[in-house]
Protein backbone atom coordinates (compact mmCIF):
# COMPACT_ATOMS: atom_id res chain seq x y z
CA UNK A 1 0.00 0.00 0.00
CA UNK A 2 2.78 2.38 0.91
CA UNK A 3 4.61 1.58 -2.35
CA UNK A 4 1.53 2.31 -4.46
CA UNK A 5 0.94 5.61 -2.72
CA UNK A 6 4.56 6.60 -3.34
CA UNK A 7 4.19 5.80 -7.05
CA UNK A 8 1.10 7.96 -7.36
CA UNK A 9 2.89 10.84 -5.64
CA UNK A 10 5.79 10.53 -8.11
CA UNK A 11 3.37 10.69 -11.08
CA UNK A 12 1.80 13.85 -9.67
CA UNK A 13 5.24 15.42 -9.30
CA UNK A 14 6.08 14.46 -12.92
CA UNK A 15 2.91 16.15 -14.12
CA UNK A 16 3.90 19.33 -12.30
CA UNK A 17 7.32 19.29 -14.00
CA UNK A 18 5.87 19.25 -17.60
CA UNK A 19 6.95 22.22 -19.73
CA UNK A 20 4.22 24.70 -20.73
CA UNK A 21 2.91 24.54 -24.30
CA UNK A 22 3.55 27.17 -27.00
CA UNK A 23 0.16 28.72 -26.29
CA UNK A 24 1.02 28.99 -22.58
CA UNK A 25 4.41 30.53 -23.42
CA UNK A 26 2.86 33.08 -25.79
CA UNK A 27 2.79 36.47 -24.04
CA UNK A 28 -0.47 38.33 -23.76
CA UNK A 29 -1.10 41.78 -25.18
CA UNK A 30 -0.94 43.29 -21.69
CA UNK A 31 2.51 41.80 -21.19
CA UNK A 32 3.77 42.96 -24.57
CA UNK A 33 2.57 46.52 -24.00
CA UNK A 34 4.84 46.74 -20.95
CA UNK A 35 7.93 45.79 -22.99
CA UNK A 36 10.20 48.27 -24.73
CA UNK A 37 10.49 48.45 -28.52
CA UNK A 38 13.97 46.93 -28.31
CA UNK A 39 12.63 43.91 -26.44
CA UNK A 40 9.74 43.52 -28.86
CA UNK A 41 12.18 43.55 -31.77
CA UNK A 42 14.26 40.85 -30.06
CA UNK A 43 11.14 38.67 -29.84
CA UNK A 44 10.40 39.32 -33.50
CA UNK A 45 13.95 38.43 -34.51
CA UNK A 46 13.64 35.15 -32.64
CA UNK A 47 10.57 34.37 -34.74
CA UNK A 48 12.28 35.57 -37.98
CA UNK A 49 9.69 38.33 -38.40
CA UNK A 50 10.06 41.93 -39.56
CA UNK A 51 11.23 44.36 -36.91
CA UNK A 52 10.12 47.61 -38.57
CA UNK A 53 7.12 49.67 -37.61
CA UNK A 54 5.54 51.37 -34.61
CA UNK A 55 5.06 49.66 -31.26
CA UNK A 56 1.41 48.80 -31.97
CA UNK A 57 2.47 47.18 -35.26
CA UNK A 58 5.19 45.17 -33.52
CA UNK A 59 2.69 43.89 -30.97
CA UNK A 60 0.15 42.98 -33.66
CA UNK A 61 2.88 41.12 -35.53
CA UNK A 62 3.82 39.10 -32.44
CA UNK A 63 0.18 38.27 -31.79
CA UNK A 64 -0.39 37.30 -35.42
CA UNK A 65 -2.92 40.08 -35.98
CA UNK A 66 -1.01 42.06 -38.61
CA UNK A 67 -2.86 42.42 -41.90
CA UNK A 68 -0.78 41.88 -45.07
CA UNK A 69 -0.03 45.10 -46.89
CA UNK A 70 -1.32 45.38 -50.45
CA UNK A 71 0.90 47.42 -52.73
CA UNK A 72 -0.95 49.83 -54.94
CA UNK A 73 -0.06 49.89 -58.61
CA UNK A 74 2.15 52.86 -59.34
CA UNK A 75 0.57 54.84 -62.14
CA UNK A 76 3.10 56.92 -64.11
CA UNK A 77 2.27 60.50 -64.94
CA UNK A 78 0.67 60.91 -68.36
CA UNK A 79 3.46 63.19 -69.56
CA UNK A 80 6.41 60.89 -70.15
CA UNK A 81 4.36 57.68 -69.97
CA UNK A 82 4.64 54.86 -72.51
CA UNK A 83 0.89 55.13 -73.11
CA UNK A 84 1.23 58.74 -74.25
CA UNK A 85 4.32 58.06 -76.39
CA UNK A 86 2.66 55.10 -78.11
CA UNK A 87 -0.57 56.98 -78.74
CA UNK A 88 1.27 59.98 -80.19
CA UNK A 89 3.28 57.71 -82.47
CA UNK A 90 0.07 56.11 -83.79
CA UNK A 91 -1.64 59.49 -84.24
CA UNK A 92 1.27 60.74 -86.35
CA UNK A 93 0.89 57.71 -88.62
CA UNK A 94 -1.81 58.61 -91.15
CA UNK A 95 -2.41 54.92 -91.92
CA UNK A 96 -2.94 53.96 -88.28
CA UNK A 97 -6.25 52.42 -87.18
CA UNK A 98 -6.58 54.97 -84.36
CA UNK A 99 -7.99 57.55 -86.77
CA UNK A 100 -11.05 55.33 -87.33
CA UNK A 101 -11.78 54.71 -83.64
CA UNK A 102 -13.86 56.73 -81.21
CA UNK A 103 -12.29 57.87 -77.91
CA UNK A 104 -14.22 55.13 -76.09
CA UNK A 105 -12.95 52.43 -78.48
CA UNK A 106 -9.38 53.70 -78.13
CA UNK A 107 -9.68 53.74 -74.35
CA UNK A 108 -10.78 50.10 -74.35
CA UNK A 109 -8.13 49.03 -76.87
CA UNK A 110 -5.15 49.14 -74.49
CA UNK A 111 -4.93 48.34 -70.74
CA UNK A 112 -2.32 51.11 -70.36
CA UNK A 113 -4.98 53.72 -71.21
CA UNK A 114 -7.26 52.43 -68.46
CA UNK A 115 -4.74 53.46 -65.81
CA UNK A 116 -6.13 56.98 -66.30
CA UNK A 117 -9.64 58.37 -65.86
CA UNK A 118 -11.67 58.25 -69.06
CA UNK A 119 -12.48 61.98 -69.04
CA UNK A 120 -8.79 62.82 -68.58
CA UNK A 121 -7.93 60.39 -71.38
CA UNK A 122 -10.36 62.15 -73.76
CA UNK A 123 -8.81 65.53 -72.94
CA UNK A 124 -5.29 64.17 -73.45
CA UNK A 125 -6.38 62.54 -76.71
CA UNK A 126 -7.62 65.88 -78.10
CA UNK A 127 -4.33 67.50 -77.11
CA UNK A 128 -2.28 64.74 -78.74
CA UNK A 129 -4.32 64.91 -81.96
CA UNK A 130 -3.49 68.60 -82.25
CA UNK A 131 0.16 67.95 -81.38
CA UNK A 132 0.46 65.15 -83.94
CA UNK A 133 -1.07 67.38 -86.62
CA UNK A 134 1.38 70.20 -85.80
CA UNK A 135 4.40 67.88 -85.82
CA UNK A 136 3.37 66.35 -89.15
CA UNK A 137 3.02 69.83 -90.64
CA UNK A 138 6.49 70.75 -89.38
CA UNK A 139 7.95 67.57 -90.89
CA UNK A 140 6.22 68.34 -94.19
CA UNK A 141 7.60 71.89 -94.18
CA UNK A 142 11.11 70.63 -93.38
CA UNK A 143 10.93 68.08 -96.20
CA UNK A 144 9.85 70.84 -98.57
CA UNK A 145 12.73 73.07 -97.47
CA UNK A 146 15.20 70.23 -97.94
CA UNK A 147 13.79 69.60 -101.41
CA UNK A 148 14.11 73.29 -102.35
CA UNK A 149 17.66 73.37 -101.05
CA UNK A 150 18.57 70.27 -103.05
CA UNK A 151 17.21 71.95 -106.18
CA UNK A 152 19.01 75.22 -105.47
CA UNK A 153 22.25 73.54 -104.41
CA UNK A 154 22.54 70.19 -106.19
CA UNK A 155 25.31 67.91 -104.98
CA UNK A 156 28.36 67.21 -107.10
CA UNK A 157 28.38 64.25 -109.43
CA UNK A 158 31.19 62.69 -107.40
CA UNK A 159 32.09 62.54 -103.73
CA UNK A 160 35.01 64.42 -102.15
CA UNK A 161 37.11 61.30 -102.74
CA UNK A 162 36.28 61.41 -106.45
CA UNK A 163 33.89 58.43 -106.53
CA UNK A 164 30.36 58.33 -107.86
CA UNK A 165 27.55 58.33 -105.29
CA UNK A 166 26.50 54.88 -104.08
CA UNK A 167 22.76 55.59 -103.98
CA UNK A 168 22.59 56.73 -107.62
CA UNK A 169 24.66 53.85 -109.00
CA UNK A 170 23.58 50.36 -110.09
CA UNK A 171 25.59 48.77 -107.25
CA UNK A 172 22.87 48.84 -104.50
CA UNK A 173 20.31 46.81 -106.48
CA UNK A 174 22.98 44.31 -107.60
CA UNK A 175 24.30 43.94 -104.06
CA UNK A 176 20.78 43.31 -102.78
CA UNK A 177 20.39 40.50 -105.30
CA UNK A 178 23.71 38.97 -104.23
CA UNK A 179 22.76 39.12 -100.54
CA UNK A 180 19.30 37.61 -101.13
CA UNK A 181 20.72 34.82 -103.32
CA UNK A 182 23.35 33.98 -100.71
CA UNK A 183 26.31 34.85 -102.90
CA UNK A 184 27.56 37.40 -100.35
CA UNK A 185 27.77 34.58 -97.77
CA UNK A 186 29.57 32.11 -100.02
CA UNK A 187 32.52 34.31 -100.99
CA UNK A 188 34.59 36.89 -99.17
CA UNK A 189 33.97 40.64 -99.63
CA UNK A 190 37.14 41.03 -101.69
CA UNK A 191 36.07 38.33 -104.15
CA UNK A 192 32.53 39.77 -104.33
CA UNK A 193 34.04 43.20 -104.98
CA UNK A 194 35.91 41.84 -108.00
CA UNK A 195 32.89 39.94 -109.37
CA UNK A 196 31.16 42.96 -110.94
CA UNK A 197 32.40 46.06 -112.72
CA UNK A 198 29.72 48.11 -110.88
CA UNK A 199 31.37 47.16 -107.57
CA UNK A 200 34.93 47.87 -108.65
CA UNK A 201 34.31 51.60 -109.15
CA UNK A 202 34.16 51.87 -105.33
CA UNK A 203 37.06 51.29 -102.93
CA UNK A 204 37.06 47.92 -101.21
CA UNK A 205 36.62 49.40 -97.71
CA UNK A 206 33.57 51.40 -98.86
CA UNK A 207 32.08 48.37 -100.61
CA UNK A 208 32.67 46.16 -97.54
CA UNK A 209 30.67 48.59 -95.35
CA UNK A 210 27.74 48.47 -97.79
CA UNK A 211 27.79 44.65 -97.68
CA UNK A 212 27.37 44.68 -93.89
CA UNK A 213 24.64 47.35 -94.12
CA UNK A 214 22.71 45.37 -96.72
CA UNK A 215 22.95 42.15 -94.69
CA UNK A 216 21.67 43.91 -91.59
CA UNK A 217 18.86 45.50 -93.59
CA UNK A 218 17.80 42.10 -94.93
CA UNK A 219 17.74 40.60 -91.42
CA UNK A 220 15.69 43.49 -90.02
CA UNK A 221 13.37 43.47 -93.03
CA UNK A 222 12.61 39.78 -92.53
CA UNK A 223 11.86 40.36 -88.85
CA UNK A 224 9.63 43.31 -89.69
CA UNK A 225 7.77 41.34 -92.34
CA UNK A 226 7.21 38.48 -89.90
CA UNK A 227 5.79 40.81 -87.25
CA UNK A 228 3.69 42.65 -89.84
CA UNK A 229 2.27 39.41 -91.22
CA UNK A 230 1.59 38.08 -87.73
CA UNK A 231 -0.21 41.27 -86.76
CA UNK A 232 -2.14 41.29 -90.04
CA UNK A 233 -3.26 37.69 -89.55
CA UNK A 234 -4.43 38.50 -86.03
CA UNK A 235 -6.41 41.51 -87.27
CA UNK A 236 -7.97 39.54 -90.12
CA UNK A 237 -8.96 36.73 -87.77
CA UNK A 238 -10.55 39.22 -85.41
CA UNK A 239 -12.44 40.90 -88.27
CA UNK A 240 -13.60 37.50 -89.56
CA UNK A 241 -15.01 36.57 -86.15
CA UNK A 242 -16.77 39.92 -85.92
CA UNK A 243 -18.27 39.53 -89.41
CA UNK A 244 -19.39 35.99 -88.56
CA UNK A 245 -21.17 37.20 -85.43
CA UNK A 246 -22.87 40.00 -87.38
CA UNK A 247 -23.93 37.55 -90.10
CA UNK A 248 -25.34 35.11 -87.54
CA UNK A 249 -27.19 37.95 -85.79
CA UNK A 250 -28.72 39.06 -89.10
CA UNK A 251 -29.83 35.48 -89.82
CA UNK A 252 -31.54 35.27 -86.42
CA UNK A 253 -33.24 38.60 -87.01
CA UNK A 254 -34.37 37.46 -90.46
CA UNK A 255 -35.73 34.15 -89.14
CA UNK A 256 -37.54 35.97 -86.34
CA UNK A 257 -39.07 38.45 -88.78
CA UNK A 258 -40.27 35.62 -91.02
CA UNK A 259 -41.77 33.80 -88.04
CA UNK A 260 -43.59 36.93 -86.91
CA UNK A 261 -44.85 37.56 -90.44
CA UNK A 262 -46.06 33.95 -90.73
CA UNK A 263 -47.75 34.19 -87.34
CA UNK A 264 -49.44 37.44 -88.42
CA UNK A 265 -50.74 35.82 -91.59
CA UNK A 266 -52.11 32.91 -89.58
CA UNK A 267 -53.92 35.28 -87.22
CA UNK A 268 -55.28 37.19 -90.17
CA UNK A 269 -56.55 33.94 -91.73
CA UNK A 270 -58.26 32.94 -88.48
CA UNK A 271 -59.95 36.35 -88.33
CA UNK A 272 -61.33 35.98 -91.85
CA UNK A 273 -62.90 32.64 -90.94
Amino acid sequence: MEASSLDSNDEEEDDDDEEPTEEEKKPTEEELVKLTNAKLKDLLKAKSLKVTGRKAELIDRLLGREMPTVRKKKIPKWVGSKARAGLLRMLKDKKSHVHKKTPAELYESDPAFKDYEYENFKTNLRTLRALAKTQNEIIKMNDHEIWKESIACPRNETTLRGHIHWDTSAAPSLLREDVISGMAEKIKPKALHQSRAEYRVFPLDTFRKHIFQEKRFQREEKGFQHMRNKKGLKNRTKESHAMKKQWEARLVEKDLAEMLESYGNMKAGDGDE
